[in-house]
């Protein structure tokens, strides 16, 4: 699912400062939005700020584009990289990239998996004074607000590769791309309050106005039955499906949360009289 703000009020956030968010290396940022009419200039799509030393927030806006800003709490104040798109509607991927390396780095902004304009000085810091903490579709409680469907929030301690920003514009779940780097991971199914985080799980996010909106374009994992992971064999409860009984049963209706090919191994197994 995906969740609807009005660029009136609505607001996702998570208030107070968060040094987790705060990067002076390597980070990337990615989301899905659906524009409900074409944004207008400086609405805010993302930002965390954390309003001390300003150096390591960063923000998402439209201006010409998406605009992927970084405050380095130094002359010149932010370096800042635009798409050049500016859509009315649609579901779309935005991507940014910092390599970590200061004002002269590679800052480089990814819409729907094409990059554009690297890094370039900025007098106007698009993310001064905003607010503490990391908010969702507006600058600050409804000011400079944008009405869409946002969807997939992640962002990474890493710079990501070509490859895989691609991967995550080609419908790939973020969950799927370098997990153990994911600081903070939003899906936004729009169904609880406060709207959790699948990442760290430490910054849910505190809900006013938005609501539960159509799904967006990525393909999520399945979730483990019994909150088992994958990888990892299945309790007792979850081995009562496995039984002899299981080679009447429809292969598709046993795969989903424990892995396809541990089912299979294991169905091949008791077929062949083995309980191991």
């Amino acid at each position: 699912m995906s969740r609807l703000f009005d660029g009136t009020d609505d607001i996702l956030t998570n208030a107070g400062r968060n040094t987790s968010l705060e990067f002076l290396g390597a980070f990337t940022v990615s989301f899905w939005y659906e524009p409900n009419g074409a944004l207008a200039a400086f609405d805010y799509l993302l930002v965390y700020d954390d309003r001390v030393s300003d150096r390591g927030s960063w923000a998402f806006l439209q201006n010409s584009g998406v605009q992927f800003g970084i405050d380095h709490g130094a002359a010149p104040v932010s370096t800042i990289a635009n798409s050049g798109s500016n859509p009315s509607s649609g579901w779309h991927h935005v991507c940014g990239a910092y390599d970590g390396g200061g004002v002269n780095a590679s800052q480089q902004i990814w819409f729907d998996g094409t990059s554009s304009d690297s890094d370039r000085p900025d007098a106007n810091d698009p993310v001064y004074d905003a607010a503490d903490g990391l908010r969702l579709a507006t600058w600050k409680a409804g000011v400079l607000a944008s009405a869409c469907n946002m969807a997939e929030v992640c962002v990474w301690n890493v710079g990501l590769s070509d490859d895989e920003i691609l991967s995550l514009s080609k419908n790939y779940a973020p969950s799927l791309i370098r997990p153990s780097a994911i600081v903070v991971y939003y899906p936004l199914i729009g169904r609880l309050s406060p709207e959790p985080d699948y990442g760290g799980g430490a910054y849910d996010l505190t809900v006013t106005g938005s609501v539960v909106a159509a799904h967006s374009p990525v393909i999520s994992p399945a979730h483990p039955m019994s909150g088992v992971a994958a990888a990892a064999a299945p309790p007792a409860r979850d081995l009562m499906i496995i039984s002899k009984a299981m080679k009447y049963a429809p292969l598709p209706l046993l795969a989903g949360g424990m892995g396809l090919a541990w089912v299979i191994n294991r169905r091949n197994k008791l077929m062949r009289g083995e309980n191991g």
